[in-house]
This record gives structure tokens, C-alpha cells and sequence, in this order.
């Protein structure tokens, strides 16, 4: 609390914001005239420490990778110690994003035949066109993107389109 106080010194007067606080403005002049403690010492080291190796693993590993990582460079300190001071630099692990299965080969659909055996060169203009559909992750739900195009060397300057629409069904019409 009394850091906050600190830093919006210039803000407010110090008593206000004391009385805000529900802090005694001694207290608070007593706390700055007194040294950093030991512990608060340690504890911005291992900050540095603990931020290099969230660093080093790509912002995916918590606190217990991110202690073991600490104990194997000589550190000696709990997790908790560790996971607070991650939440006190905003440091947040990224959660791997879950596997989804976007295609069901086990269908009684009717396939299509494959014509053109990967041969993407045509003796004709608009005898062969390339499309494609993928599945883009957004914060909303899936992005349905469907794309086409006539290759160049049927035509003089390539043709695409493409289109993006929340639900798959809308593409094909």
C-alpha cells in the first residue's frame, strides 16, 4: 500500500491518500526512511531470474517448471514464493492450444475422383481452377476461409477470391 502511496505522491497530498488508504501518514514516512529488507532484495533477484526462464520457454512454462528451472541454477526458494512473484510481474503461461479434428474421413458421403492426379498444368483457359478451404482459431469460434484461383498459366494475370464467414454452410452458396 504504501508504495502505491508512493508513487502518486506528486498526485495528491500524502495525508489524503493516507486517509484513503486507512494507513497512518507516520507509518508511511516510517516505511520510507526504512532499508529494503533482505527478503524484498532476494525476492527482485529472483524476479529477474524467474522472468529470464519464462523468457527462455517461450512464455509457457508456470511456476513449478519455472522452479525446477531456478533449483537447477543453485536456487533455493518454494513455489508459491515463485508463483507470486510471477502474478506480481504479470507473468501468465500460455495454455497450449487443444487438438480439434476438423475433418471426418468416416462418412458415407460420396467423394469426389481426384482428375487431375496432381497435374495442375491445363491445355485449355478455364479448363482448371485450385481451391481450398482452412480453419482459422478466433477468439469468436472457428473462421471458416475458402479460396479459388485460376493458375497463371491460363491467363494473363492471376484471378483470386476468397471468402471468410463464421459458418461453413454460408460458404457455399
Amino acid at each position: 500500500m504504501y508504495a502505491r502511496i508512493q508513487e502518486h505522491r506528486g498526485v495528491c497530498p500524502t495525508r489524503w491518500m493516507c486517509d484513503a488508504a486507512g494507513v497512518s501518514h507516520r507509518g508511511f514516512y516510517s516505511w520510507r526512511r526504512r532499508p529494503e529488507s533482505a527478503r524484498r532484495q532476494l525476492d527482485r533477484r529472483l524476479a529477474v531470474e524467474v522472468r529470464a526462464s519464462f523468457e527462455r520457454s517461450g512464455r509457457v512454462y508456470g511456476s513449478p517448471r519455472v522452479l525446477k528451472d531456478l533449483q537447477e541454477n543453485g536456487y533455493r526458494c518454494a513455489r508459491k514464493r515463485i508463483a507470486r512473484i510471477m502474478k506480481e510481474n504479470s507473468l501468465v503461461a500460455l495454455q497450449p492450444r487443444r487438438w480439434k479434428a476438423t475433418t471426418d474421413s468416416g462418412h458415407d458421403f460420396p467423394v469426389q475422383a481426384n482428375l487431375l492426379e496432381r497435374n495442375f498444368n491445363a491445355g485449355e483457359v478455364n479448363k482448371v481452377w485450385l481451391a481450398d478451404i482452412t480453419y482459422v482459431p478466433t477468439e469468436e469460434g472457428w473462421l471458416y476461409l475458402a479460396g479459388v484461383e485460376v493458375p497463371l498459366e491460363q491467363i494473363s494475370a492471376p484471378e483470386r477470391s476468397w471468402a471468410g464467414t463464421p459458418a461453413i454452410a454460408s460458404i457455399a452458396s
